[in-house]
């Protein structure tokens, strides 16, 4: 959620600027009955003598925006008198038509002549299915071509208010460029552009998908991640399919086999060239609040080609901070093959409900294709490329005269501006002030010139071992170095009078592929079994209030470790880890090992182990920070192995042991039944060991629903030493709230989940060292039936309702299996913070 905030507030503020004014007749209007005032979709609008036209949406509205010059705008539908008004050339205006229903309209053999062009419209649109071969690129062999993208981010509804904010003061200046958007009507600010230029290789046997960013622009700052999201390979819109991917949800294509289900067609015009006849189709959502667009295309009559195609997102659809969604999609006929040639996306974006009066911003995406080939192999060097995407050496290093020669439509006067309006606010002492306090409430770190002191949510916690606790700490910046970062801490307890802390050196030997070398030590308390939640926060002021049980059971380890990351491809990696671990017990319990002859007293357990870690996720993809990586997953599953040897008596070890771990997991699409996420888990351990040094399955104590985590499981509940758990959580998206009445309007969306646990503890671990009164196990691998609990596994459940107030989600828990286990909870309430579309 962090990384998410962190991008708006940065296009927010880190570029805040604008662009000179360009001269273009820019028209906003809506279309209504005058005698209702019901809007009337679908209507025909032109600038008289041009073939500059639009048609207004579903809610009544158009748009549009020319260079050309008329001296006014008709508007005309069957069954209303035709309306024709004057403009103004080269500004922005308002124009709405009132149509007075004509004569004709009020007579029964329109309801027929209505009833029958829709039966057409579904005749063309099925005969258009029938050739999807002839123009659906998926089954060509081969093609190619150049992308060019242009992405601008735009900051709309400026109103004087915050023009006259005092923080704006000395960035007046850029006001001077606002302009006035045809989405909606609402001034604008533009703020960012960037622009790349590719080739793209695709073959379907043997199977090759690549693209090489030759040319990128950002601007004026250089960043290859951003590169690579930008080029074709991750923002391929494809309508023919059944679903298009928009914000993570599944949007029912309305040309796919699924169309009929969801969509109604019209035919609303029909046009003649030469001795083809094009047919204009309008379509709108038969249920407004399912992931559907309404829009129009147009069909040609002999090939039943798709020749362009319009697509609109309704605010009735379940979508968080999205007000408006359009897309334009033009395609061109390459031997007898249609291949899209122009896309354009724009989005209208608004964290708060009134999308009229709150600021917001728009995102607007133009690819243009060019030099298309189909049916021809990619050249030799295409083979030999490891990566999906890669970025030429010089591709952000390209001159203005090569960027003037390599797109394929010029840069307006405003968007020309860009690079070097942002250099001039970034040049501006009071920027960096600014920049400098939204960055450290955003990353929790404060910079100086070459540290970034921080993280200030774990300055102080709570817990009944150290008492009140203060932590100093932070990391080296890029300032400091660009290829190694130093990351080091203190913390002190009042109670328990100790200092802890630790120190880290990470040295990137490499970014693409990716090669990390870290060396790390920390003496500092740790909660055993414990999920992922807890572990990110640590010993954090927001854990310390979360939790539901007092947080006793932790054990002070002192870990020495050293690793290796090796990156052969994008998602192909290994790590090899050397680690040495002092582990001290939990207060309560005693460290007597019992070698059958002789018990022996540990103050502590040395541990010292070698670990090869493979982790394989095909086509994972990336986003690259300063130094670190964010994965953004896979569409394929994913697996995670461990294979770890401890050694005896090596840098004072107390055990040798084998342990072996696998993880899986996986993104199933259930489009229009929501997604899923599938986790898999299977470990053993081989040799004997005491409990601390077994698996201890992953509890949660806090109010948090972790899930990572079993939520109704206490710490150290249970413990094995060979286990199998799944999980699967299920995302409806509104499924079923999207259909009832009142309750729709809220935008809710229902979750379940489920959790099952199965495992086995050796009696050879557990007479080494007896677990605790308040710890089990699952199963035992002997036959001593006296000692096996009633159920040798463990499974809870959980419904939740999320997307309250767009980022909460309240969970129903219930605990179903080992419910006499004492100081457990049979049914819990768990809350959960997503930001997400």
């Amino acid at each position: 959620m962090h990384k998410k905030i962190y991008v708006f507030v940065s296009l927010l503020y880190f570029v805040l600027f604008s662009l000179n004014a360009q001269h273009l007749t820019k028209i906003y209007g809506k279309v209504t009955d005058a005698k209702t005032g019901e809007p009337i979709p679908f209507a025909n609008i032109v600038l008289k003598n041009t073939n500059v036209g639009t048609i207004s949406n579903i809610d009544g509205k158009y748009s549009l925006e020319t260079k050309q010059k008329s001296d006014s705008i008709i508007c005309e539908v069957v069954g209303y008198n035709r309306v024709a008004k004057k403009i103004m050339n080269g500004k922005y205006q308002t124009i709405n038509f009132a149509l007075e229903p004509s004569v004709i309209a009020l007579q029964a053999v329109v309801v027929k002549t209505k009833r029958r062009k829709k039966t057409v419209a579904s005749m063309l649109v099925d005969s258009m299915r029938a050739h999807r071969e002839q123009n659906d690129k998926k089954y060509l062999s081969s093609y190619q071509y150049n992308v060019y993208n242009k992405v601008e981010f735009d900051i709309n509804n400026i109103t004087d208010k915050f023009r006259k904010k005092k923080v704006l003061k000395p960035f007046q200046f850029i006001f001077n460029y606002t302009d006035t958007s045809t989405v909606n009507g609402s001034v604008y600010l533009p703020v960012m552009i960037i622009e790349t230029y590719s080739k793209f290789y695709y073959q379907k046997s043997p199977k090759i998908k690549k693209e090489k960013i030759i040319a990128s622009k950002i601007a004026g700052v250089s960043n290859e991640s951003i590169n690579q999201f930008l080029g074709n390979m991750y923002t391929d819109i494809n309508v023919w399919d059944s679903y298009v991917k928009l914000f993570d949800k599944g949007f029912v294509s309305p040309i796919s086999f699924m169309g009929k289900v969801y969509y109604k067609y019209f035919i609303i015009d029909s046009l003649k060239r030469n001795d083809t006849t094009y047919y204009h189709i309008g379509f709108t959502p038969k249920l407004k609040e399912d992931y559907v667009f309404n829009g129009d295309f147009w069909i040609q009559n002999k090939t039943f080609a798709l020749t362009e195609i319009n697509l609109q997102v309704g605010s009735q659809v379940n979508l968080n901070f999205v007000n408006n969604l359009k897309i334009n999609q033009k395609f061109t006929r390459v031997q007898n093959h249609m291949m899209l040639k122009k896309e354009y996306l724009v989005v209208d974006f608004n964290i708060v409900e009134d999308p009229k009066n709150a600021m917001g911003f728009f995102g607007k995406k133009t690819t243009i294709y060019t030099n298309i080939k189909i049916n021809t192999s990619p050249p030799d060097f295409v083979y030999k490329k490891s990566n999906d995407v890669y970025v030429e050496k010089n591709a952000t290093q390209r001159d203005s005269a090569y960027w003037a020669k390599i797109r394929p439509e010029k840069l307006s006067k405003k968007e020309a501006g860009i690079y070097h309006m942002i250099d001039s606010i970034k040049s501006m002492p009071i920027f960096r002030t600014y920049y400098d306090i939204i960055n450290t409430i955003v990353s929790g770190h404060y910079t100086t010139k070459w540290f970034e002191w921080g993280p200030y949510s774990k300055v102080t916690s709570y817990n009944p071992i150290e008492g009140v606790r203060i932590m100093i700490g932070g990391r080296t910046n890029e300032q400091f170095s660009k290829h190694f970062r130093i990351t080091p801490y203190l913390a002190y307890g009042f109670y328990d009078k100790k200092v802890k802390g630790g120190i880290s050196f990470t040295y990137y030997i490499n970014k693409m592929p990716w090669r990390e070398l870290d060396f790390s030590y920390q003496n500092d308390m740790k909660q055993l079994g414990e999920g992922r939640f807890g572990t990110i926060l640590g010993n954090n002021i927001l854990k310390s209030v979360l939790t539901r049980r007092p947080i006793d059971k932790l054990s002070l380890v002192e870990t020495y470790e050293a690793a290796y990351t090796y990156e052969f491809s994008p998602g192909i990696s290994t790590t090899f880890i050397l680690n040495n671990q002092k582990l001290y017990p939990v207060p309560g319990i005693s460290f007597d090992l019992n070698y059958g002859n002789e018990t022996k007293h540990y103050s502590f357990l040395q541990t010292t182990d070698f670990t090869i870690h493979l982790h394989t996720a095909y086509k994972e993809k990336f986003v690259f920070g300063k130094f670190k990586r964010i994965s953004l997953g896979s569409k394929y599953p994913s697996f995670d192995f461990y294979l770890t040897k401890g050694v005896k008596n090596f840098l004072k070890s107390n055990f040798s042991y084998s342990k072996f771990l696998i993880k899986g997991k996986y993104k199933v699409k259930l489009y229009p039944f929501g997604h899923g996420r599938i986790f898999s888990e299977y470990g053993k351990i081989m040799g004997k060991l005491p409990f601390p040094l077994l698996k201890i399955h992953e509890g949660n104590e806090t109010y948090y629903l972790d899930k990572s985590a079993f939520n109704m499981m206490n710490y150290y509940e249970f413990i094995s030493d060979e286990y199998l758990s799944i999980s699967y959580f299920h995302y409806f998206d509104g499924l079923f709230l999207n259909k009832i009445p009142l309750l729709k309007k809220l935008k809710w969306r229902t979750t379940a989940y489920g959790k099952f646990l199965y495992g086995k503890l050796s009696p050879r671990d557990i007479n080494l060292l007896p677990l605790p009164s308040y710890s089990h196990y699952l199963k035992l691998s002997n036959k001593d039936l006296s000692i096996v609990p009633d159920k040798n596994y463990y499974s809870e459940v959980g419904l939740g309702i999320e997307n309250i107030f767009k980022f909460i989600s309240v969970n129903f828990v219930w605990r179903l299996t080992q419910l006499n286990n004492p100081n457990i909870s049979k049914f819990g309430i768990r809350f959960y913070l997503d930001l997400k579309f």
